[in-house]
């Protein structure tokens, strides 16, 4: 709950469209943010750690952080760019 809200977050391929039609259909789509999507390697403890504080040294505060159906995971961050730099480092490690 937010200020006596329900919130919920949606990732979709393209974010303008689906708030067009989310519109269209009478639902208030409160912001469209950019993500980061990364892979996780599941069999290796610690990961998530070692990733968000590589975010917090490159100065990337993480705002939301899920993960979607396809063993991925969803960051929402104050500076995308940046978090993508680290994900992208991150891929290649």
């Amino acid at each position: 709950m937010t200020e006596g809200r329900g919130v919920a977050h949606f990732l979709f391929e393209d974010g303008a469209a689906a708030s067009k039609a989310l519109g269209n259909a009478g639902i208030t789509v409160g912001r469209v943010r950019e993500v980061v999507l990364l892979p996780l390697k599941q069999a290796v403890p610690g990961q998530l750690g070692i990733l968000t504080g590589r975010m917090a040294d490159a100065g990337v505060n993480i705002e939301t952080l899920y993960s979607d159906h396809d063993h991925r995971l969803v960051l929402v961050t104050d500076r995308p760019e940046a978090a993508q730099r680290v994900a992208d480092l991150w891929a290649c490690s």
